[in-house]
């Protein structure tokens, strides 16, 4: 999201909103496909490769799959995390940091209770899928918010 910020910056300034969001869907489009497959890839061989890096000594293959299981429940973070990290650059890029911090504060705060249910019904991989779901939930407001936001500036350029 780093080296984006000052691509979509000096599109913002020069008024090229179509450029703009031309440019952030190629990288949501990329980062979607990067993460996904990495995740896809680790749901494929993942625990194999667990096993062979952590399954001795006094890891379990137990131990092995259980983690492996929760780092699929954690899987959101990896995909919708990364988005949300470009659309939050998105926003911040044209001058909008109030957007991206309230709604991370909104959403926060109604997944904390969230994750609290989570744990007490299903434990450790309840709060992970939790947190995944804060993520994708996150990643889909600021994506509707920031399409809005872009469309009025790119009807108001034409």
């Amino acid at each position: 999201a780093s080296p984006m910020v000052p691509l979509l910056a000096a599109r913002a300034k020069a008024g090229a909103w179509a450029e703009f969001r031309r440019g952030l869907r190629q990288r949501l489009v990329w980062a979607g496909v990067l993460t996904g497959g990495g995740f896809a890839l680790f749901l494929a061989v993942g625990q194999p490769v667990l096993r062979l890096l952590i399954g001795h000594g006094g890891v379990t293959a137990g131990n092995v799959a259980d983690l492996w299981r929760i780092m699929v429940g954690l899987g959101g973070i990896l995909v919708a995390g990364t988005m949300g990290q470009l659309t939050s650059a998105a926003f911040y890029s044209y001058g909008d940091t109030k957007t991206p911090t309230w709604l991370g504060i909104v959403t926060f705060s109604i997944y904390v209770p969230a994750k609290i249910a989570a744990f007490f019904s299903f434990g450790l991989m309840g709060v992970a899928v939790a947190t995944s779901g804060f993520f994708a939930v996150n990643l889909i407001l600021q994506l509707v918010l920031l399409e809005r936001a872009l469309g009025a500036r790119v009807r108001a350029a034409a």
